[in-house]
């Protein structure tokens, strides 16, 4: 992460790779702030990483089904 500069609130080792998840509440709505987090994101993908961002106004449900190859499957 360091190579990266950047601090997940979340990883994983899917076997396909590393993934790296942020929840990113309000305050990354701001300009400075969201192109920090683009920047970061490009440098983790540069280093063989998947990312993926979670915000406050996500509908977490459908954001998770999104990547059962990270969370699972959702139970039924």
């Amino acid at each position: 992460m360091n190579a990266a500069l950047s601090k997940p609130d979340f990883v994983y080792d899917t076997g396909f790779g590393p993934v790296a998840v942020f929840v990113d509440g309000p305050h990354h709505d701001h300009s400075d702030i969201a192109l920090r987090d683009e920047e970061a994101a490009e440098r983790l993908k540069e280093i063989g990483w998947d990312v993926i961002r979670v915000r406050y106004d996500d509908d977490w449900s459908k954001k998770v089904a999104e990547y059962p190859q990270v969370f699972g499957e959702p139970r039924r």
